[in-house]
């Protein structure tokens, strides 16, 4: 499961999974931030891209599924 949190310029990405005894293990997946100075255009990319990450995967589930 992952959620994905925003603070700032800055999106925290996190990643939780079930072990095998039932429980749950949380990290943190990946952090990007959105530059604020012309020039860092592959930190922009790198931003934007997981952005639409997200959002493919947010749409690969239904809205009426019970998975998130």
């Amino acid at each position: 499961m992952l959620s994905a949190q925003f603070h700032g310029l800055e999106l925290v990405i996190y990643g939780s999974k079930m072990t095998e005894h039932g429980g749950y293990t949380h990290y943190q997946k990946c952090k990007t931030s959105l530059p604020t100075t012309a020039g860092y255009f592959s930190q922009a990319v790198l931003f934007l891209s997981t952005v639409l990450f997200l959002q493919e995967y947010i749409d690969m589930f239904p809205k009426d599924s019970n998975y998130m």
